[in-house]
């Protein structure tokens, strides 16, 4: 390698860092803002200590009490049974009906698809308890009912309601977030998404006896005659509750946001106030290399980006308060993706630094930048169940939300080396590998872009190239290549 050219690069760093010194204000603010959300974060975890409870049981209660919605006599709802071809479902149903002892009218479609358009084009209105659908394919009206059928429960407006339109989530197996203890523990009944109050488990044990009695007649009938039936929620074992965690995950990618923002700004305005000051374009005509400003610029800022770094892994993971921050994560690994964060951070500032020529201007508009890169995350966030794999690796091509990202999952189930390709859930398939990743793809993106731009567009003072330039044939050719074409030649 060319002592010549470490050596050029050992004045770069070294002028850096004596400029850095010089604004000796600005680091002890950045330093200054590191520890001031350092010390609210350990406040709050001293003040929200974590609590044992023992183990939850949850009172029975009884199968055969109407929802509220069904003992206002004022609206008939309908009960649906489908295909309606056959006496054995219809049969079925109206004794269904007959058990609830509620204000109901039997009716029956050919099928399923015929149910969908009576109730979303020929009648909107039309109070719908529940479609019973018999997934078998009847020869004849008169056909017996097997003794082992599919059937599907369809409901509609009442269970709704309690749901707030949130619909039933049956295509989920596990709560997108993981629970901390029992879910919805004031609610008796299990609460959202409403089986009990919406009248699903009512309806489900009503067809299931209505099918036992067809099946077996007064055998069946004298086996419920005496019979109640209660549900009761799975008890929850006894568990401490951490309720840090989850404020953690509320407040901490904002404060990571605002804790590496000073020092954004601060590569902001040293590359921009160079180009203004046309020192970058001196630090050209006495031979340096572009690439190496760039090398330089960018080893400059993550040694200080580093040193922030360092300073929240202390803080998360020495034990300062009563509790430390993070109990059961991986340092090594938190490490790393800070450090994935910070170099899509640095190479993001890069980018924004291409746009502009006046160092006022690139400051306000890159910090404005940096932080609406991430308040969409909010959206992101409450999005999340719709988002499929490909939309949300989308989303984290913003480092800001990719990192948010990433906080989320910390808080939620503790990173460590040998679950980064665990989801939080079994229904999800994003994992924190995934978001590392996108880090340093974000990274590589905006180093891309920034070269790109850098070379097109390189300002007042610079020499700009063909927007193809990268597709042209190098015209640098050495000495002894030249020599040798020579000699070929002659």
């Amino acid at each position: 390698m060319d002592l010549s050219w470490l050596n050029q690069f050992a004045v770069l760093l070294w002028k850096n860092f004596i400029l850095k010194k010089r604004k000796v204000v600005s680091l002890t603010v950045e330093i200054s803002l590191t520890f001031l959300f350092s010390a609210l974060i350990l406040l709050h975890r001293r003040d929200l200590a974590k609590d044992y409870r023992n183990a939850t049981l949850f009172n029975p209660l009884p199968l055969k009490e109407l929802p509220g919605f069904l003992t206002d006599r004022k609206h008939e709802y309908i009960l649906v049974y489908v295909p309606s071809e056959s006496d054995v479902a219809k049969n079925i149903t109206e004794m269904v009906k007959n058990d609830l002892n509620a204000r109901l009218k039997v009716r029956g479609f050919s099928s399923e698809e015929d149910f969908e358009r009576y109730i979303m084009f020929v009648n909107k209105t039309t109070r719908v308890l529940a479609a019973i659908i018999f997934d078998h394919d009847f020869q004849n009206s008169n056909e017996r009912l097997p003794l082992k059928v599919r059937r599907f429960y369809r409901f509609s407006s009442p269970s709704d309601k309690l749901n707030g339109n949130r619909g039933w989530n049956t295509g989920l197996l596990f709560p997108v977030v993981p629970s901390q203890g029992p879910r919805n523990l004031a609610q008796t009944d299990g609460g959202y998404p409403g089986y009990y109050k919406g009248g699903f488990l009512l309806v489900q044990h009503a067809v299931d006896k209505a099918i036992m009695i067809y099946h077996n007649d007064r055998a069946a009938e004298m086996l419920f005659e005496n019979l109640t039936i209660f549900v009761r929620r799975f008890p929850y074992p006894a568990h401490y509750s951490d309720m840090f965690m989850r404020t953690f995950a509320a407040i901490f990618p904002l404060a990571v946001i605002l804790i590496f923002s000073l020092t954004e700004l601060t590569l902001l305005r040293t590359i921009v106030m160079e180009k203004e000051n046309r020192l970058k374009e001196y630090q050209l005509m006495i031979g340096l290399n572009n690439a190496m400003l760039w090398a330089s610029y960018f080893v400059t800022f993550f040694l200080m980006f580093l040193i922030i770094v360092c300073l929240m892994c202390v803080v998360l993971f020495v034990k300062i308060v009563p509790e430390t921050v993070l109990q059961y994560s991986d340092p090594s690994l938190i490490f790393v993706f800070f450090l994935c964060f910070i170099t899509a951070s640095i190479t993001f500032g890069f980018l924004i630094t291409t746009f502009f020529s006046k160092t006022a201007l690139a400051v306000s508009v890159g910090g404005f930048l940096y932080f609406f890169t991430f308040f969409p995350f909010s959206v992101v966030s409450i999005m999340y169940e719709q988002l499929n794999l490909t939309e949300k690796l989308v989303s984290c091509l913003s480092s800001n939300i990719a990192v948010a990202l990433g906080i989320d999952f910390i808080s939620k189930m503790e990173m460590k080396w040998n679950n980064i390709l665990s989801p939080v859930n079994p229904d999800d398939n994003f994992v924190f590998a995934h978001i590392m990743g996108m880090l340093l793809f974000d990274a590589f993106l905006y180093g891309l872009l920034a070269w790109y731009i850098d070379a097109v567009f390189p300002g007042k003072y610079g020499v700009p190239k063909p927007w193809y330039f990268f597709m042209q044939v190098s015209s640098n050719v050495s000495v002894i290549e030249r020599n040798l074409l020579i000699s070929l030649h002659s």
